[in-house]
C-alpha cells in the first residue's frame, strides 16, 4: 500500500469555522472536560490498582515503629500466567483470520476465490514487522486484566521519511558501462534501482541531480532519497486517555470519543507538511505543563523517574470524534476534530478539521472487557479491584506471622525501678552478662515460649486458594513454593483443571470476539485503501479481491495455548488418521495434513523437511514420466533417423543393382545384336563362295575348301 501523499480523506479542510460550528466546538470541547472529570474516580481506582500491583506502600508505624510490612505479588503473578492463555490460544494460529463470504450471501466461486486470497492478504498484514502485532496483543491483553478493558484502534497509517543516500562509484564496476547510455536510459534505470516515480515533480528532479552528478566524474554521489509507507495499523490505547460519557455502553455507539495523545516537534511539522495538519506556528503554541496528570506523576514515581522534558519538547493533542450536523435540517455525519489541547482558543486551536474518514461502521476504537457483568462502559473490573481485598488479608497475615516472629525474637524483660540496669539503658541481647545484685530478684522475662503461628498461617493458605480458584488460576492444586500443603491426588487434579477449562475457554472465546472486530476493520481498510498489489507465494492479490461481502473471524482456541496437550491432541488425531482401516476415507493429502499437523504442534520450524506434498510427489512422478517420454521419443527419433539411413542406403543399393542389371542387359542385347549381324554377314559370305565355286567348273578339284577366312568366322 504505497501513495507519494496521504489519502485526500485525511487531509485537514482549511477553511476557517463559522460562529455556529465554532459554538459547537466550544460545546464539544467543554462536554469532553466534563466526562473527564466524572471518571476521576475510576482514576482513582487506577492508582489503587497499580500501587497494588507494584507492591507499593505507605510507611506505616502499625503495631509499633518499624513494625514490617511486605506486599505480595499475588496480584502481579496471577496477571502474569494468565496472558499466555489469551496471547498464544491466537498466536500459535498459521492463521490469525479466517475470511468468509459473509453468512445469507450466495457463495459464488468468484467470491470462494476473492474470500481465499483476501485471507492470505489479510494474514500477511497483520503478520508484517512493521504491524509488531505480537507485542500489541501482549500489551492489550495485560490492559485488561489490569484495568478492566483495553482499547484498540485501527486507522491507515502514513509515514515518511528523509534518507541520505552515498554512492561510491569504485565499488560498481558496471559504472564504466552506464557512461554510455542515454539520458533517458539513465533515467530509467536509476527510477528502477531506487524506486523513483518519473511522474513525479520532486523524484525527477533528484534523478536529474544525480545523472548531473554521474556526468561531471564524480566518484561520490550523495542524494536524499524519501522514504514513504502506509499501512493498516493497529494500535493499544491507553485506557485512562479515552473519554467518553459516562453514560455511554460501547465505545462505537457512543455520540462523542476523546483521545489525548502527544506529539513533539518533529512529528507535528511533518504532519503539517504532509496537509494532515494544518500548519501552525509551534512557537506560539505552548507545550504540555505535566502537572496536570496524578496517574502519570504516580507512574513516574514508582518507576523511579522524573521527567523534566516533556514540557519543553511535547505537545498534548486531542482528537474528538462526534456527529455533527451542518444545520438543523441535515442528518447528523461523523466528524473528527484535533486540537491543541492547552490553548483555548478553538480557531487558533484547530489542527485538523475532516469527516470521519474510513467507510467501516462506528469509530476509530473498538474496546475489550475483561469480563461482561454489565452494559456500562467502565462495569469490567480488572483483577486488582477483584481481588483487593484477599490480598491485603493476605499480606495482612503473612506480617502478622513475621511480627510475631520478631516479638519472640526479642525478648522483652521486667526489671526493677530501682535497679542499677535501668540507669545503664542496657539492650538484653544473646550473650550479654549483666549485673546485679541480687541473683532472680531484678530480672524477669515476660515472653512465652516460641508458639506458631497457626491462624494466620491457615489464613493465608484459605486466601491463597479461594483466589486461584475464583480467577480459575491451578496453583493452588499443585505442591510448589506458596503451597507448602499436601499434594493432591491426579483425579483431584484433573478435576480442578476440567472446571477451570470452562472460565478460560469463554475468556478466550471472548478475546477473539473482540480481535474479530478490529481485523474486519483492517480488512475493510484494505479493500478501501489497498494501493499497490501484494504478492504471497506467486499470486498477485489486489485491492479488487477484497471487494465482496465478507465475514472476517479471529482464529484462536484455548487448546493452542498449551504446547503440550496440543501436541499430544495432535498425535491422537495421526494416530487415527493413519489407520489402515480408515483407508477408504483418507487419502495421501489427508495423511500428509495431519502429519505436518503433529510436527508443526511438536515444535519443528520446518514441517516440510520431514514429509513431501502429495502434489509435490505427484508433480515429481509426472516430471519423471515426462523425462523417460522424452527420452523414449528421443531414442525413438535416433531409430527413425537410422532407419532412414538404413532405407536410403538399401534404396540406393537396389538403384545401384538396377543401374548394373540395365547395364548388363544393354550389353547382353549389343552383344546379340552383333552376333546376329555377324551370323548373317558369314551366311552371306559362304552363300558367295559357295556360287562362286559351282560357277568355276568341275574341273577345279580340290578348290572346294572354304577360304581359310571364313572358316576362322565359322
Amino acid at each position: 500500500m504505497a501513495y507519494k501523499e496521504p489519502n485526500v480523506k485525511e487531509k485537514s479542510i482549511t477553511a476557517g469555522l463559522g460562529q455556529e460550528a465554532d459554538n459547537f466546538i466550544r460545546e464539544l470541547r467543554a462536554s469532553c472536560a466534563r466526562d473527564g472529570m466524572d471518571k476521576s474516580q475510576w482514576k482513582e481506582k487506577l492508582l489503587i490498582a497499580n500501587n497494588q500491583r507494584m507492591g507499593i506502600k505507605r510507611y506505616t508505624n502499625f503495631p509499633y515503629p518499624g513494625a514490617p510490612d511486605i506486599p505480595l505479588p499475588e496480584t502481579d503473578k496471577i496477571i502474569k500466567k494468565s496472558l499466555p492463555t489469551l496471547v498464544l490460544s491466537h498466536w500459535n494460529q498459521k492463521k490469525l483470520a479466517t475470511v468468509k463470504v459473509e453468512y445469507g450471501v450466495e457463495e459464488t466461486p468468484e467470491y470462494k476465490e476473492k474470500a481465499r486470497k483476501s485471507e492470505m492478504g489479510l494474514n500477511s498484514v497483520l503478520r508484517a514487522p512493521a504491524m509488531d502485532l505480537f507485542r500489541k496483543l501482549m500489551l492489550a491483553a495485560d490492559n485488561s486484566k489490569h484495568y478492566g478493558h483495553c482499547i484498540f484502534k485501527t486507522f491507515e497509517c502514513f509515514k515518511s521519511r528523509k534518507v541520505h543516500k552515498v554512492i561510491d562509484l569504485t565499488e560498481y564496476p558496471e559504472a564504466e558501462e552506464l557512461k554510455s547510455y542515454r539520458k533517458s536510459d539513465l533515467e530509467l534505470f536509476i527510477a528502477d534501482r531506487f524506486e523513483f516515480d518519473l511522474e513525479d515533480e520532486n523524484d525527477k528532479a533528484t534523478v536529474a541531480d544525480i545523472i548531473k552528478q554521474f556526468r561531471s566524474g564524480e566518484e561520490v554521489i550523495e542524494f536524499d532519497v524519501e522514504e514513504i509507507r502506509n499501512y493498516p495499523m493497529i494500535e493499544v490505547i491507553p485506557p485512562e486517555k479515552i473519554d467518553v460519557p459516562a453514560y455511554a455502553t460501547d465505545i462505537n455507539s457512543s455520540p462523542r470519543v476523546r483521545f489525548e495523545y502527544f506529539l513533539n516537534r518533529f512529528q507535528l511539522e511533518r504532519l503539517m507538511d504532509s496537509d494532515i495538519f494544518l500548519k501552525k506556528d509551534l512557537d506560539e503554541i505552548p507545550c504540555w505543563s505535566g502537572s496536570h496528570d496524578v496517574y502519570e506523576m504516580d507512574k513516574q514515581r514508582n518507576e523511579g523517574v522524573t521527567d523534566n522534558a516533556s514540557g519543553k519538547d511535547l505537545w498534548r493533542i486531542e482528537e474528538i470524534c462526534c456527529l455533527y450536523k451542518e444545520n438543523k435540517k441535515a442528518l447528523a455525519k461523523r466528524k473528527v476534530f484535533t486540537f491543541f489541547a492547552d490553548v483555548s482558543d478553538n480557531e487558533r486551536a484547530m489542527l485538523q478539521n475532516i469527516d470521519f474518514p474510513y467507510e467501516y461502521d462506528g469509530w476509530f476504537y473498538d474496546k475489550h472487557d475483561d469480563e461482561i457483568r454489565d452494559n456500562r462502559y467502565f462495569s469490567s473490573r480488572g483483577v486488582p479491584e477483584r481481588m483487593r481485598a484477599m490480598q491485603e488479608m493476605m499480606e495482612r497475615s503473612l506480617n502478622n506471622m513475621i511480627i510475631r516472629d520478631e516479638m519472640l525474637n526479642t525478648p522483652i524483660w521486667e526489671v526493677l525501678d530501682t535497679s542499677e540496669i535501668m540507669d545503664s539503658g542496657v539492650r538484653m541481647c544473646p550473650g550479654a552478662k549483666v549485673g546485679v545484685k541480687q541473683l532472680g530478684t531484678e530480672i524477669k522475662q515476660l515472653n512465652e515460649f516460641s508458639k506458631p503461628d497457626t491462624s494466620s498461617n491457615m489464613i493465608i493458605t484459605m486466601l491463597k486458594a479461594y483466589t486461584e480458584e475464583y480467577l480459575s488460576v491451578s496453583d493452588q492444586l499443585f505442591r510448589n513454593a506458596t503451597n507448602s500443603g499436601g499434594g493432591k491426588t491426579l483425579g483431584e487434579i484433573q478435576t480442578g483443571i476440567q472446571q477451570n477449562s470452562g472460565p478460560l475457554s469463554l475468556e478466550v472465546m471472548n478475546w477473539n470476539e473482540s480481535l474479530s472486530k478490529v481485523y474486519k476493520k483492517v480488512f475493510d481498510i484494505c479493500k478501501e485503501r489497498l494501493g499497490q498489489s501484494m504478492y504471497i507465494n506467486g499470486e498477485e492479490i489486489t485491492r479488487e479481491d477484497f471487494n465482496f461481502p465478507a465475514e472476517v473471524r479471529a482464529n484462536g482456541d484455548l487448546e493452542v495455548a498449551n504446547d503440550q496437550m496440543l501436541a499430544q491432541k495432535s498425535g491422537f488425531r495421526m494416530n487415527i488418521l493413519l489407520n489402515p482401516a480408515l483407508a477408504d476415507i483418507v487419502n495421501s493429502e489427508d495423511r500428509y495434513n495431519v502429519v505436518k499437523d503433529w510436527l508443526e504442534k511438536d515444535g519443528v520450524r520446518d514441517p516440510d523437511l520431514f514429509c513431501t506434498d502429495p502434489k509435490i510427489i505427484a508433480q515429481e512422478e509426472i516430471n519423471k514420466m515426462q523425462d523417460q517420454l522424452r527420452q523414449m521419443g528421443q531414442q525413438a527419433q535416433q531409430l527413425q533417423i537410422a532407419s532412414d539411413a538404413e532405407v536410403k542406403k538399401q534404396t540406393r543399393l537396389k538403384s545401384q543393382q538396377k543401374d548394373a542389371e540395365s547395364k548388363t542387359q544393354a550389353s547382353k542385347e549389343v552383344r546379340d545384336e552383333l552376333d546376329t549381324d555377324n551370323a548373317q554377314k558369314f551366311g552371306e559370305a559362304i552363300g558367295d563362295e559357295l556360287f562362286a565355286a559351282a560357277g568355276a567348273g568341275a574341273g577345279e578339284q580340290g578348290s572346294q575348301k572354304v577360304n581359310p577366312a571364313n572358316q576362322r568366322m565359322l
